[in-house]
């Protein structure tokens, strides 16, 4: 990755530690511990994710908890960011999800981090547009 991408990927996510923050504090109140309605669709609200707008829930803690580790090369923190990624997925069925996760962070533990992005991107062209399109508001699970 060159310089100058490196650079916007860094501020991106930096920017969204804030967001990050905001949301998820203002979803863990929210949430008042129960499971109820985990799976439920949610309804997406209108800025959520919007350019310009607050990042929704996941895209929030991706960029705060995954992307910023792997901008800076801290294995530790992106290999533990990817287990607790594992949990997140909406839908038992998706059992591909925490696969994906749980290899990527294995492989970031060996020192592989081609691995580690092959298995985000599994991921992300898997899931990526069925999570926005009905998870996308979701609170994370604690």
């Amino acid at each position: 990755m060159g310089q100058s991408a490196m650079k916007r990927s860094w501020i991106a996510a930096m920017g969204a530690v804030v967001g990050a923050s905001m949301l998820l504090a203002g979803s863990s109140a929210a949430n008042d511990g129960s499971n109820e309605g985990d799976d439920a669709r949610v309804e997406q609200p209108p800025s959520c994710g919007i350019p310009g707008q607050a990042p929704c829930p996941m895209q929030a803690w991706m960029r705060a908890s995954v992307a910023t580790p792997l901008a800076s090369n801290d294995s530790a923190a992106l290999a533990a960011a990817l287990d607790r990624t594992a949990k997140f997925a909406p839908d038992a069925s998706w059992t591909s999800w925490s696969t994906l996760a749980t290899t990527g962070a294995a492989a970031t533990r060996r020192g592989d981090i081609t691995a580690a992005r092959a298995s985000c991107k599994g991921c992300h062209d898997a899931w990526r547009e069925k999570y926005r399109a009905s998870y996308r508001a979701r609170p994370l699970p604690r």
